[in-house]
């Protein structure tokens, strides 16, 4: 059921899904549920705060709304959606996750960290009672990685201002630069995580709009068991537009697949696999290997109960973004599982 309704409709529109029928088994249900963050306003759509938006409402209010989380906005975007506001008639609180705009140094994160939380704080004082903040996402400074220690105090540091000048908490997902020693900073993340009683999550960018930003099956399974095991959350964002892996031709290389990915983290979590095993359910193109019972899923002799895919969901593999929610959908119903 959906709970946002909407009064202004997009015209930029892929297929019409609100007149759409689904029924669904409970597994691929659960699977699926909260599955995509809504990114429209980033390439390749980029789309404008208006359409964007206008398609977010749009999602929640069709038969595929239980697939749909957050919406993905930048900090510096947040004025221009309190301007559209007016337009559009909001019922409950829409969840959205901000960006951080970083910086290539500490000192420039810091320094922009304040502007990105005054715009959070005048936008939620116009809109509360419209949206909730459900979490923050940044890309973490390259000069900070030269020691453990100074990585956990920047995570305290920014927790502390956000908490204070928010007077809540709000979960934060920190992606590392491209070369960076990724188990550092999963490392960071535990140790502050267990001291600090936090949740904060790494953020893993499997694609984009060139071959090199796709990262190799054998990293992703690092990403997975290491983060499955030190119990840090995780999300995904770019280049997961189909379900199963399969080349494209405008990236000129083989794109992942959301259900390769998020099969492999789930049965992680239940059957703790090898690395070995887990690059091969992310290797797999094969759906017929991927099977949504009413009580349970399963990857070929590997069976998950539901209770186990709702908590590794909740727990462990949070969401990937993309800026289309229809395509997925698309590729799920030419796969016969919608």
């Amino acid at each position: 059921m959906s709970y946002i309704n909407y009064v202004c409709v997009s015209s930029y529109y892929y297929m019409d899904i609100k007149n759409t029928s689904t029924k669904i088994t409970s597994s691929l249900s659960i699977f699926t549920n909260k599955l995509i963050d809504y990114a429209g306003l980033f390439p390749p759509a980029s789309l404008g705060i208006y359409n964007s938006y206008s398609n977010f409402l749009r999602y929640y209010d069709s038969p595929y709304g239980f697939m749909l989380s957050r919406f993905i906005i930048p900090s510096k975007k947040l004025p221009e959606l309190a301007d559209i506001y007016s337009h559009f008639d909001v019922t409950k609180q829409a969840p959205l996750s901000v960006l951080f705009t970083g910086g290539d140094t500490a000192k420039q994160f810091i320094d922009e960290l304040k502007n990105d939380i005054k715009l959070v704080n005048e936008f939620i004082t116009k809109h509360e009672e419209r949206v909730i903040l459900e979490s923050f996402e940044t890309k973490l400074p390259a000069d900070l990685f030269s020691d453990l220690k100074g990585i956990k105090e920047f995570f305290v540091a920014i927790s502390s201002f956000v908490e204070k000048e928010l007077k809540s908490t709000v979960n934060i997902f920190f992606e590392a630069p491209p070369d960076i020693n990724m188990p550092t900073l999963i490392d960071a993340l535990t140790e502050f995580n267990k001291e600090h009683g936090r949740s904060y999550g790494y953020k893993l960018r499997t694609g984009g709009l060139e071959a090199s930003a796709f990262p190799d099956a054998g990293h992703i399974s690092t990403v997975l068991k290491i983060c499955r095991n030190h119990e840090v959350p995780v999300k995904f964002t770019a280049g997961l537009h189909h379900p199963l892996r399969r080349y494209e031709e405008s990236v000129k290389t083989i794109m992942h697949g959301f259900l390769n990915i998020f099969t492999a983290g789930i049965i992680n979590c239940t059957h703790d696999i090898n690395r070995h095993e887990i690059q091969e359910i992310l290797l797999d193109d094969n759906i017929d290997n991927f099977e949504f019972h009413e009580n349970y899923f399963q990857w070929k002799n590997l069976v998950v109960l539901n209770s186990s895919i709702s908590d590794a969901r909740k727990r462990f593999l949070i969401s990937f973004g993309s800026c289309s929610f229809e395509e997925p959908i698309e590729d799920l119903k030419e796969l016969e599982l919608l």
